[in-house]
């Protein structure tokens, strides 16, 4: 949060001071002693001790030639021990330090328990492998022990990698510190990359994380946006291509090319040579950095791109380029995906490399932690290239990235997609449901395929309140086995229900939603072995209905031809959005850092989008236009609305998403929808700087806005603290803006976020509470020179000259004038309306007029004579001697209001208090009983409101009491009885719900 401008010394440039900066440190000879300088520095801001400075330990560091800002990451410690996560970000530039973000913990001496371990590091693994379930952890073999406390284990029976065991001190609460063996084991089906913590003294599990960040994709089907969009024909397109060539081997790749983002966007080309020759300098299939082409296949230094469909997570099938490297291969989607995997998996290899090559030039190199077999000697760690999984048979409707830290390779998985289909379901009989019914197959289990499944119907039944929900175990479990199940959506989890209808002897599912249409379940469970579909509740109640009344409901489900399935690989947004979670994941933090991304307020799901989103703008496209994620693989048209709450658009009235939204449990899901705001705001960035310098379409060393965009949003990764919130992540783009450009577009940046929610006053509060939040689009008061900076008092509402806008509430307003990013012309507006209570109310049976209490001046008015004053009338209460209509100017010494006339008919209906005459109970719920002294030959009653409306009318014979119910809302009322012989009572009563 920026708080004011300040002038360094040196004349460096300008820098305004953060919540987690204080100002930059003169380097010395040593650098440890900069670094410690620039932490001691920031104790008293950050209520830090010396000692908790004193001890820490640089893991990771690297500089970006480009910018020439060395980023450094500084682990606290105790005793010699880490603090796991406590991570403190140092930024140097032009021999100057700046403390960019603090995650070290205060007063850490007082919150240690145990510093030291009881239980081995294979203790801890046994520990963590029986909480997962994983029995068979076989022979654990000691390969190194290397610094840190730090012990590298082979255990081929229960991991994929490797297993570094490290003694750290975790944060069990606020409180307390506790020794524990931080892990990680990567099952043998690669399905849960876990990383745990090992209390290491007693092996209680602590915590744990999946580094398998499943999407999880669960597409909204109402979205209806009409926006026109662009059609493209091939001659309009120029897809961008790296000015500087590598050394060129004539490689060939026929693929849809970014800006495109799917098929539905435009044709095929075929590239030749489209590596770039700083990122990759010796091309896409080598790694050993010798002349020549060392693979032949889709393999090479920065992904190796094969099929998984039997989800065997091994390398499958990859197509075979030849000696001149032709990757043209045909593509029919009329036919099965296997029969187009070539043309699929060469899509998919590309893409990865594009991800690579580009987000290269803006930090994302060796040294910072990025995917590469070989690091051809520019630091960081080898053996770390993408394994992309093509088509692969685990799920559907998905996709996922698995990422450790530096030097483990990170693991992509795209899966085919199958969108609500009138042909995937039918219902054979009886002969009134017979049809095809629309179903959508589940994201997790076995897809529906070309071999019928065709059963009988059984309707589950368990022990919970909603006993057709699935969320406990069957009690019908022989009425299930081996029908086809319908389960209903309720609460659970769509894995839960499957799991436990196929554990009664399911050998299918299907579930019906809760209220509504179709919609794809997502969820992750490897065990699952059957399939499942949803459909709508008007259908699913139908066959519920069949199925209880007795009679058999007979089904198929079949997948009709190859052309049902769209596949994930061809849709270059989601394979951007996979890769862009390893790239969130390595930066933030460090690169030997994969846990800084797993708290509640956490942002990855937008950075990934957004990263789809910047190498997919198409030339003509417009900031206004919407866009959808995963419109192909959701068979939408380019112009629908995705998956994701609402498309991506600076147009307010497509996208009017603000910070507090995050607060929404039931409407914002965690972590996409929370991503989705925060992309959202970085999608906002980068068209405000487009719109200031520019659209660039050269992603590789273009200098347009969007370009500059791109720059901000990875060094804001690199600045930002470990377990971020959305404060966090816009004040590191603010800083990154600061070291970059000093600071030219601190006004526009600030502006793009306040107009958001995310302002100068907003509050992130605790990031690992997600409904904590407070937004504010206020902007720093320094931001606004002091003519510009407007202080009006108004009553009730304002009209502000410079805009011409109308506000009726308190609050800080800014309008930019001319060209974004220029402070001089951002005019600021703070506001207070003062407001004047005017509700007038009748008291409680009586004819007098009351008006709010506490005020300094009050006047009657007597509305049918043109408003004149009642003389003497001056007090918060008037009872008028005449019926009429009345109101009351009220002020408050600075302002004045008149309330609305109030129309009183009632004076004159004087309650006969006789003591013969009895109405109750009173006051009354609605319910009123009347007795008169005499019996009466014949009788009106009437019941009037105090304003005179008449709302009730009866009549009585030969009676001396008689009851009736009550109508109307809450108040005082006159019950009238008016005899023949000219008698008239009158009670008053209240009515009180």
């Amino acid at each position: 949060m920026l708080i004011k401008p300040i002038k360094m010394r040196l004349n460096f440039f300008k820098i305004f001071v953060f919540v987690l900066t204080l100002p930059f440190v003169a380097l010395s000879q040593d650098k440890s002693e900069l670094l410690q300088q620039t932490l001691q520095e920031n104790t008293k801001q950050h209520q830090l001790s010396e000692s908790d400075v004193s001890s820490w330990k640089l893991i990771n560091h690297h500089t970006n030639e480009k910018t020439g800002i060395e980023f450094n990451y500084l682990h606290q410690t105790f005793n010699d021990v880490l603090i796991y996560n406590a991570i403190s970000v140092v930024a140097v530039k032009e021999d100057l330090g700046i403390l960019a973000s603090n995650g070290f913990v205060s007063d850490l001496a007082s919150k240690v328990q145990t510093s030291t371990a009881t239980i081995t590091p294979t203790a801890a693994i046994h520990a963590a492998a029986n909480h997962l379930g994983l029995d068979n952890v076989g022979d654990l073999k000691l390969l190194s022990e290397k610094e840190n406390n730090t012990f590298v284990f082979e255990a081929n029976d229960l991991s994929v990698e490797t297993i570094d065991v490290q003694l750290k001190l975790f944060k069990v609460n606020e409180n307390s510190m506790r020794a524990a063996w931080d892990l990680h084991i990567y099952q043998l089906d690669q399905k849960h990359w876990w990383s745990l913590r090992v209390d290491a003294q007693t092996g209680e599990i602590l915590d744990q994380t999946d580094w398998v960040v499943s999407c999880d994709f669960e597409k909204d089907n109402t979205h209806n946006h009409s926006h026109a969009g662009h059609q493209h024909t091939k001659s309009e397109f120029m897809f961008p291509m790296p000015p500087q060539q590598s050394f060129g081997n004539g490689a060939g790749y026929n693929v849809f090319p970014i800006p495109l983002e799917s098929p539905n966007h435009g044709p095929r080309q075929l590239l030749i040579d489209p590596s770039d020759s700083i990122a990759s300098p010796f091309g896409w299939h080598d790694t050993d950095g010798l002349t020549g082409s060392e693979y032949t296949t889709a393999q090479g230094n920065n992904v190796y791109a094969s099929e998984d469909r039997a989800d065997t997570d091994a390398f499958g099938h990859t197509p075979e380029g030849g000696s001149t490297l032709d990757f043209d291969f045909p593509l029919d989607f009329n036919l099965s995906p296997i029969d187009y995997q070539d043309a699929a998996i060469t899509n998919l290899f590309y893409m990865n490399n594009i991800m690579h090559d580009v987000w290269y030039h803006y930090g994302f190199n060796e040294e910072s932690g990025n995917f590469q077999e070989n690091n051809y000697a520019n630091g960081g760690f080898d053996d770390d290239y993408v394994n992309a999984q093509a088509q692969d048979g685990g799920g559907m409707n998905n996709a996922n990235m698995a990422t450790g830290p530096d030097g483990y390779n990170p693991r992509m998985q795209m899966y085919l997609w199958s969108s609500s289909s009138p042909d995937i379901m039918t219902v054979n009989s009886p002969s009134i449901l017979s049809g095809t019914y629309d179903a959508e197959p589940a994201s997790f289990g076995p897809p529906i395929t070309t071999t019928p499944i065709t059963a009988n119907l059984a309707l589950f039944e368990d022990a919970t309140p909603d006993i057709n929900d699935a969320c406990s175990p069957a009690v019908n479990a022989a009425m299930l086995n081996g029908k086809i199940v319908v389960v209903k959506r309720g609460n659970c989890n769509f894995t839960d229900k499957v799991e436990n209808a196929e554990n009664a002897g399911a050998i299918a599912v299907i579930v019906v939603n809760n209220g509504g249409n179709v919609i794809s379940m997502g969820g992750t469970n490897p065990n699952i072995g059957i399939p499942s579909v949803m459909i709508s509740a008007t259908d699913g109640n139908t066959l519920i209905m069949q199925i209880q009344s007795g009679l058999a409901v007979n089904v198929t489900l079949q997948s009709p031809t190859g052309s049902f399935y769209k596949d994930g690989d061809f849709d270059n947004g989601i394979v951007a959005h996979e890769y862009g979670h390893g790239i969130s994941t390595r930066l933030t933090g460090g690169a030997s850092v994969s846990n800084c991304l797993y708290n509640e307020d956490q942002m990855g799901e937008g950075w990934s989008d957004w990263f789809a989103l910047m190498l997919t703008i198409e030339p003509g496209d417009q900031a206004e236009d919407v866009r959808g994620i995963g419109t192909y693989a959701t068979a939408e048209p380019v112009t629908g609305g995705g998956i994701r709450p609402m498309p991506y658009s600076t147009d307010l009235s497509v996208n009017n998403i603000t910070f507090a939204a995050t607060n929404n449990v039931n409407g914002i899901s965690q972590p996409h929808g929370i991503g989705f705001v925060w992309a959202t705001m970085l999608w906002d960035l980068n068209w405000a700087l487009i719109d200031k310098y520019g659209f660039d379409s050269d992603v590789y060393y273009g200098t347009g806005g969007n370009n500059i965009a791109m720059q901000l949003v990875i060094d804001g990764l690199k600045l930002q603290p470990c377990s971020p919130g959305f404060v966090d992540g816009r004040d590191a783009i603010l800083l990154a803006d600061q070291l970059n450009n000093n600071g030219a577009n601190e006004c526009l940046i600030w502006k793009v976020f306040a107009d958001r929610g995310l302002g100068f006053s907003a509050q992130q509060g605790n990031t690992d509470d997600r409904t904590d939040q407070v937004e504010a689009f206020d902007l720093p008061p320094n931001l606004v020179p002091s003519p510009n900076y407007a202080v009006v008092t108004a009553c009730n509402s304002y009209t502000w000259p410079v805009n011409g806008q109308t506000y009726t509430g308190s609050g800080n307003y800014t309008h930019l004038e001319g060209s974004a990013g220029v402070c001089d012309a951002l005019m600021s507006l703070d506001l207070t309306i003062q407001e004047i209570n005017t509700n007038v109310t009748i008291a409680d049976f009586g004819g007098t007029l009351e008006a709010p209490t506490g005020y300094q001046s009050y006047q009657w008015i007597d509305c049918g004579e043109g408003n004149v004053e009642i003389a003497g009338e001056n007090n918060s209460t008037f009872e008028p001697s005449n019926n009429g209509s009345y109101a009351v100017i009220i002020g408050n010494g600075t302002c004045a209001d008149t309330s609305d006339c109030f129309t009183l008919n009632s004076v004159g209906l004087e309650t006969n208090d006789f003591e013969d005459i009895s109405v109750y109970p009173n006051p009354t719920e609605g319910k009123v009983m009347v007795n008169l002294p005499n019996k009466v030959n014949h009788a009106t009653i009437r019941v009037v409101e105090m304003t005179g409306k008449v709302v009730q009318e009866m009549e009585i014979q030969n009676s001396s009491e008689f009851s009736f119910n009550l109508k109307g809302e809450n108040g005082i009322y006159s019950i009238e009885v008016k005899t023949d012989n000219g008698d008239v009572y009158r009670k008053r009563i209240s009515k009180l719900d």
